[in-house]
Parts: C-alpha cells; structure tokens; sequence
C-alpha cells in the first residue's frame, strides 16, 4: 500500500500561528526519498539522516485544513479533467470512447509485441488492448482511421451535456442534491493519520545538501556479478550501472547514497517555502512552518 503526505503551512504573527492556504507542491506530494527527510521514520529504506518525529505542536492553529465538497469535486473534474476520445470530424461531427468496439481492429502477433514494447506508430494506433481471447489467442489494436478519425485530449464537458450526466457516466452514482456540499477535509489531523512532525523553515534548511553526493568507480564485470547476487539478485536504486568503458572489461558504476535527484526535490521544496515567506513578509525563518503527517 502506498504512502502519502499531509501537509500545511503556518505563520507566526503576533506570537500566534495562523494557517494559510499556500504550500510548497514538494512537501504535499508522494516522494518517499523526500519523506524520509522529513521524518526519518517513514519510508526511510536507505537510512537517510533525516529530521526526528516531533509529534504534532501543542500550538497549531487548527485540527482540519481545505474541505472539498463532492460538488466542488465534480465541477473541477467536469470542467478541467481531460480524457483521450477519438475525434470523427465533417458532416457527423462526433467524439467516441476509444475502447469502443468500432474501433477495434484485429493485428498479428509480432504487431503486438511491437506495441507492447513502446515501439511508437502512426497516432490513428495510439490506443491498443492486450486482449487475449481464447485460444488461438488473438490480438486487437484501437485504430481511429477505421472510422475516419483521430484521437485527441479534450475535457470532459465536451462529452456530456451536464454535471449530472457527467457524475452518472463517470461515478456510476445517483445525483442527490442535498449530498453534494458533503465532502472530506484534505487535512485532518483528528483521523487516522500517523507520524504528525512539523519543521520551521530554519530546520529545513539544515538539510539543504547542493554538492551531489554521486561517486562513480570503474571496476569489473566479474565485481558487479558477484556484487548483484549477494544483494538478492537485483541493484538498489541508489546503484547505477553505466556502460562497458574502452572494451576493457570495466563498467561504470555509480552510487548516490543520497539520491542526487531526491535531494533535488527537498530542496526545491525549501525554495517554494522560501518563496512563501517573502510573499507574506516574514523576515524571520523561525516564524514559518510546515505541519505534516502521513496516511497509511
């Protein structure tokens, strides 16, 4: 099961903390490199030197942060949400699902692999199904010029005449008025969320690393094949293997115990928040903070 982040950003004015609704992308999304950083006891499968748990402040300025109605929901999907649809110009001007069953055409085994590979081909066969039938297998591919058409991105306001039609097609729920303006808290500390911490912005700067950490060796192909099995068959991610160098059986190998790009996340992070604390003219690092915790 994945993991993600909850997260909130505070200022102190007049010796008291308010929330308010600007926050850095880095730190409310899925990074688990980043996580780690901020708390050193989630994620943390590389034993990175990240901050300790501190729990949440006695002192924040709220229990629950930026609700969301199912019909702000529906409306933000309906108007801004894209969906891939082939596009049937002239006369009969029209969209169609691209799975529908008159675009599917049947190809051959080696077409398949060529698409199942990433081979790329002619847009009119962007969309293909792997679907096997019964034997003798067969193999079927979405081709827009079967019906005179393309296949292009457009909202989902295109396809249906309304929100109502749209949450019918796309939930596979009834419409109830009165249910629309419920809705969930994005942030709400009094769930099941775990690992509660919070950072000023002087914290996090502590962890602001801009010399990569990535060290590169030559050594033999024998090394790394005996390096790969006793780590149980396979290379962490902080392990690259580059190419064979002048043909003389030495390899490139890399390793990041830091993940350079990770790093690279956190950091750009820490400038959003920076960025954040001129917009609203704090001039001191200890008067700006994130608070977070993680689900699952």
């Amino acid at each position: 099961m994945g993991c993600d982040i909850h997260t909130i950003v505070e200022i102190k004015k007049n010796g008291k903390w308010e929330y308010i609704p600007d926050l850095p992308v880095v730190f409310d999304s899925r990074s688990y490199g980043v996580f780690s950083i901020l708390n050193r006891n989630v994620r943390n499968s590389y034993g990175r030197d990240g901050f300790e748990q501190k729990g949440l402040p006695h002192d924040v300025s709220g229990r629950r942060f930026r609700f969301t109605s199912h019909r702000e929901e529906l409306e933000r999907a309906y108007n801004h949400k894209e969906t891939f649809v082939c596009y049937i110009g002239g006369k009969d001007k029209k969209y169609v699902q691209v799975y529908d069953e008159s675009l599917k055409t049947e190809i051959d085994f080696e077409f398949y692999e060529e698409l199942k590979s990433g081979m790329t081909h002619e847009q009119s066969l962007r969309y293909y199904s792997p679907t096997q039938t019964a034997y003798p297998q067969k193999y079927f591919v979405q081709d827009a010029q079967k019906v005179g058409g393309q296949f292009m991105e457009i909202p989902y306001r295109f396809l249906y005449s309304d929100i109502k039609e749209f949450n019918k097609a796309y939930y596979n729920y009834p419409w109830y008025d009165e249910e629309q303006d419920f809705g969930y808290y994005d942030v709400d500390f009094d769930s099941d969320l775990h690992s509660h911490s919070y950072l000023s912005l002087s914290e996090l700067k502590t962890k602001v690393i801009t010399k990569s950490s990535e060290k590169e060796f030559l050594v033999d192909k024998e090394f790394l094949v005996c390096l790969k099995e006793e780590l149980g068959g396979d290379f962490p991610e902080t392990m690259i293997v580059g190419d064979e160098v002048d043909g003389n059986n030495k390899v490139s190998f890399v390793i990041d115990p830091y993940e350079t790009c990770c790093q690279e996340n956190y950091n750009e992070g820490v400038e959003e928040l920076c960025k954040i604390k001129e917009k609203y003219s704090i001039t001191n690092d200890e008067d700006i903070r994130i608070v977070f915790a993680f689900d699952s």
